[in-house]
């Protein structure tokens, strides 16, 4: 029986449940945050059997752990879970950045980190939150690896392989790669946006 916990049971984390647990990958999923309201609201809607606001009663018993909360929090809460990590347990993210979420899982997860497998999946909604959850949102939709040396291959392939059970297509870079091509994207808009202005202007 697979266990799953989601720290961070929102959009993403919410759908990642749901099409894990349609793709079979994982029998039971465990909700952790913040705000029990949507904790409740994630079990009324069959996104997670349980749910809790401890990061070590949701982690303690979990084979895959995943790291769904804003990037700027993410080292704390490898931090928090790290001494609750069974040592066969894969922990993983769906952050938007890579070279400071892997740097962060390092610095949290300590000497745990090879037990750290990263992944982006370029999915969204225009609501955030759980009651907008869906398991198809990752169908045909690209989730970027960006695995380093340090990392087990096993724990990396087996992220991998995952996602692309659930209906996910998988791209393997490197993080600067990654943030690079990401960087570029999120900017584009405003570059357009500024030129169109200008060009409006003049």
């Amino acid at each position: 029986m697979t266990k799953m916990a989601v720290i961070g049971f929102g959009l993403i984390g919410g759908s990642m449940a749901l099409s894990w647990k349609q793709a079979g990958l994982v029998d039971e999923v465990i909700a952790c945050g913040h705000r029990e309201e949507s904790l409740k609201l994630a079990k009324e809607m069959g996104a997670a059997d349980s749910w809790t606001t401890s990061i070590p009663e949701a982690v303690k018993d979990a084979d895959i752990v995943v790291v769904a909360v804003p990037v700027q929090a993410m080292e704390k809460v490898f931090s928090d879970l790290a001494d609750y990590l069974k040592p066969s347990a894969v922990v993983t993210d769906v952050g938007s950045t890579r070279v400071t979420v892997i740097e962060a899982a390092r610095k949290g997860l300590k000497e745990k980190f090879r037990q750290y497998a990263p992944g982006h999946p370029i999915a969204g909604g225009e609501l955030p939150g759980v009651a907008y959850a869906t398991k198809d949102l990752f169908n045909d939709k690209w989730v970027i690896s960006t695995p380093t040396d340090e990392m087990d291959p096993e724990k990396v392939k087996f992220i991998e392989d995952a996602w692309t059970k659930a209906g996910a297509k998988i791209k393997v870079m490197s993080p600067e790669l990654h943030d690079a091509i990401f960087a570029s994207v999120s900017h584009l808009p405003h570059v357009l946006a500024y030129a169109l202005v200008d060009m409006i202007t003049k």
